[in-house]
Order: structure tokens, then C-alpha cells, then sequence
């Protein structure tokens, strides 16, 4: 499988369950639209950052908490600056919505370069 697709594969895994009918869910399509290295991301997520988010209380840092602390954790596994270290990308898809119809929608998906192209953020 190429890199294209098990980055598809990611995006189409953490965004179909949450449709209202995930057997609805109709890929269109998926791009990526920029990147950042490990060394440009180590300037905005490091610890003193980390523990600065960590100290967010309400339920609504919760998703920011999660996004953070695995970049984290991946970031100070790297060793060449120079790798990509966090794609952004675009999912287009249909699906039911509750009123019975089809929406198309655009997703915002970030991901880790890892062996599974783990999603850390959708909008």
C-alpha cells in the first residue's frame, strides 16, 4: 500500500464514525495540502507548551490536550529536523445527514508521520 493511501486510509478511519450514519459515509476525496518538519514543529510543541495546556480545565481542551500530547510524544522520538513531521490535509465526503440527505462536507485532518499516519486533529 502506497504512503497516499494508508494516509487516506487514516483519514477515512478517524472521520467515518462519527457521521450520523457512518454506513452512509462516501469518500470523494483527500489531498494534502501542506506539511512541517520535526524541526519547525519542535518550536511550537515542546515541553513548556505541553504543560501550559495541560493546565486547561474545561471539557472543550480535552481534544487540544490529546493533539498535544501526541505530537509531543512523537516529536521526541525524531531525529532528523529535516523529516516531515505533521501533514495537513483535506477529506472530501457525502454522507446521510439527520434529516435524511446527502451532504457533501470538507474536513480538516492533521497527521503525524508515523508508521499509521496517526490523525491528532479533524475540523
Amino acid at each position: 500500500m502506497s504512503k497516499s493511501d494508508l494516509m487516506k486510509q487514516s483519514a477515512i478511519a478517524a472521520k467515518q464514525p462519527s457521521f450520523k450514519d457512518p454506513a452512509s459515509f462516501e469518500f470523494i476525496s483527500f489531498s494534502v495540502k501542506d506539511s512541517i518538519t520535526v524541526s519547525k514543529r519542535k518550536e511550537s510543541i515542546n515541553r513548556e507548551k505541553l504543560d501550559e495546556v495541560m493546565e486547561y480545565s474545561s471539557p472543550l481542551a480535552d481534544a487540544l490536550k490529546r493533539q498535544v500530547q501526541l505530537e509531543f510524544d512523537y516529536l521526541q522520538k525524531q531525529t532528523d529536523g529535516n523529516e516531515i513531521a505533521v501533514y495537513y490535509t483535506e477529506l472530501v465526503a457525502k454522507g446521510t445527514n439527520s434529516l435524511g440527505g446527502v451532504i457533501q462536507n470538507s474536513f480538516n485532518l492533521v497527521m503525524l508521520n508515523d508508521s499509521v499516519f496517526t490523525v491528532t486533529s479533524v475540523k
